[in-house]
């Protein structure tokens, strides 16, 4: 992230992230109008936490069915979402199989579906102005040719055409351990 950048031009920047790590503790130092929260912009992981081993598959709907957002964020003037956007729903995924192993593939599709649909909702609530970065497409490349592609397209459609696209290795060779690559597609709107 262009910290550097996005310092100079704000009089109050706030960095919102599940866990800051020390080096960008370290960065912000240096910008006294920087802030960091540590907070889940899904609103979930909080309530997922909270249900303890034996959740039943009711108290994982009730969760799931809670609005997105972070509680007490101050007003702002402009946001921008740089997550990877299919990573948004992994951990509140996990979870709920965790807590409820019987859960079918159908439900999961669909709190996927809620999680990422609320969470662009939410930025254009949160802001006038903003901007998204979004991985509409992963593909999982092999010597040979596409192992596997997980296309994020049809949650990104309603916001029209982006104004840029471009490809982002993410991984590649021993780090997968089949010797193939990672690659995200990567899409940027602006509001």
């Amino acid at each position: 992230m262009p910290l550097a950048a996005l310092a100079g031009r704000f009089d109050t920047l706030l960095l919102v992230d599940m866990v800051h790590l020390p080096e960008v503790r370290q960065r912000v130092r240096a910008y006294p109008h920087v802030h960091l929260l540590e907070g889940d912009v899904t609103g979930l992981v909080p309530a997922l936490h909270g249900l303890g081993r034996s959740a039943s598959l009711a108290d994982l709907a009730t969760v799931f069915a809670l609005p997105p957002g972070l509680p007490g964020l101050p007003p702002v003037d402009w946001v921008a979402s740089v997550n990877l956007f299919s990573q948004l729903p992994l951990l509140p995924l996990a979870w709920a199989e965790r807590l409820c192993p019987a859960l079918d593939e159908f439900r999961l599709l669909a709190w996927q579906d809620g999680l990422l649909s609320g969470h662009l909702d939410w930025l254009r609530r949160l802001a006038p102005r903003g901007c998204l970065l979004a991985d509409g497409r992963q593909e999982h490349l092999g010597p040979a040719g596409i192992l596997e592609v997980m296309d994020y397209s049809s949650w990104l459609e309603r916001l029209g055409a982006p104004g840029e696209q471009w490809s982002w290795r993410l991984a590649a060779g021993r780090e997968l351990g089949d010797g193939g690559r990672l690659e995200h597609q990567v899409r940027a709107w602006v509001w």
